[in-house]
């Protein structure tokens, strides 16, 4: 969702609305999946899922991003387990976020199909304030496979910086090393709005996305992704884009 931002993206499209779908008889049953032994067996499957929040924290990731809930199999809920199912969400969501319980007749009605389209939420601008367990692990200094080819993470945080400097340090890196991804923003003095930067492969963009918030501290923060990072070499060249700021 984050990557709708991107300059190259948000002027050609936007997103109708985030939809998030949860299996009603599983939640009502607390086990948030229809079949647990199923995903488990996934996981030990597959290197790229074994990092990923549990069931009960990708419910609260899901449903945190979600602008309408759908419950599927509400056929098989009792007006108990609806209620209980209610209970969850609501306790996840805020009180504009609609919730739609649907069954096998969702293709055929078309009251329902018409609820799922034109509801003009343009979720990707308000997608950087929600804050979930996979990013928090990252926030918290944790890295992790994101694919079979063992990629490495870091992130660097620093003060305000020159955006210039920090642009031409960060190209120079991009270059001389083995990085796929970079991400994050920047505090540039003087400037009331953060800078989100951008870059994959070789390709650097930058612009200014929201103003800072009045108790928000200033500060750059970028994640790096690639291979063979040196942490420690690469805060030390960003760090030549850091400003000393007078309070």
């Amino acid at each position: 969702m984050q990557a709708f931002n991107w300059p190259d993206v948000r002027q050609h499209c936007t997103v109708d609305a985030i939809i998030t779908v949860i299996d009603g008889p599983a939640v009502a049953a607390g086990r948030y999946a229809s079949d647990v032994d199923k995903v488990a067996a996934q996981r030990l499957a597959d290197e790229s899922l074994d990092h990923d929040p549990s069931l009960r924290e990708l419910l609260d990731d899901q449903l945190s991003a979600a602008d309408l809930v759908l419950v599927s199999k509400a056929d098989l809920l009792s007006p108990e387990e609806r209620a209980k199912v209610e209970a969850v969400i609501q306790a996840r969501v805020s009180a504009s976020v609609k919730t739609l319980f649907i069954d096998q007749t969702l293709t055929t009605d078309t009251t329902q199909l018409e609820a799922l389209m034109g509801i003009g939420a343009a979720s990707e601008k308000n997608i950087d304030s929600i804050t979930n367990h996979h990013d928090k692990h990252h926030a918290e200094g944790a890295h992790h496979d994101h694919a079979h080819d063992n990629f490495d993470s870091c992130v660097i945080t620093l003060g305000e910086v020159d955006g210039d400097v920090l642009a031409d340090k960060l190209q120079q890196l991009l270059k001389s090393h083995e990085i796929y991804r970079a991400k994050g923003f920047a505090a540039i003095p003087g400037k009331p709005m953060r800078r989100v930067i951008q870059a994959v492969g070789e390709r650097l963009e930058g612009y200014f996305d929201r103003l800072w918030a009045q108790d928000e501290l200033r500060q750059t923060q970028l994640v790096i992704i690639g291979k063979h990072l040196d942490s420690a070499a690469l805060r030390d060249a960003l760090a030549e884009a850091e400003v000393q700021t007078v309070t």
